[in-house]
């Protein structure tokens, strides 16, 4: 009986931890993918779709909602 209601209170814990943590998601313009964006991401940071390797640059946060553009790539400036 001790037992189940320490799982009960260990499962209770995690799903409250699991709750707090708010991942918002954002959609490959590529392949359809969900790409996930922790919440503590900001407006210029970079992602990368996990289904196509295809990079995104985040472009607006607003109330949880995620806007994404293609990232642009810059070449490599060796100083010249």
């Amino acid at each position: 009986m001790f037992t189940n209601f320490v799982f009960f209170v260990l499962n209770s814990y995690i799903l409250n931890i699991m709750m707090q943590l708010h991942i918002m998601n954002g959609k490959c313009k590529m392949c359809g993918e969900s790409i996930e964006i922790p919440d503590d991401a900001i407006v210029g940071e970079l992602v990368e779709c996990g289904g196509c390797g295809m990079t995104y640059e985040i472009s607006a946060i607003s109330n949880g909602n995620v806007s994404l553009k293609s990232a642009e790539h810059v070449g490599e400036d060796w100083g010249e």
